[in-house]
């Protein structure tokens, strides 16, 4: 019974890749697509707080069959 794990050619080359090489290539390598990631969640989120403010300003809408107070 063997230990060791077997890894795809694939992470085979990344684990080098990450052991072996410039840590901050590594660094940034990992970090550069979370944190495009992380960017493009941010602007989701105060583009649905801009419309969410926006729907929420709007004067409510009486229906025509509804009494009016006087």
């Amino acid at each position: 019974m063997s230990n060791q794990a077997e890894l795809s050619k694939q992470d085979a080359q990344f684990r080098d890749f990450a052991l072996n090489s410039d840590i901050w290539r590594v660094v940034l390598y990992v970090c550069t697509p979370l944190a495009l990631y992380q960017s493009l969640t941010q602007v989701f989120k105060i583009f649905d707080s801009m419309m969410a403010a926006h729907i929420s300003a709007l004067p409510s809408q009486r229906s025509p069959t509804s009494p009016r107070s006087t």
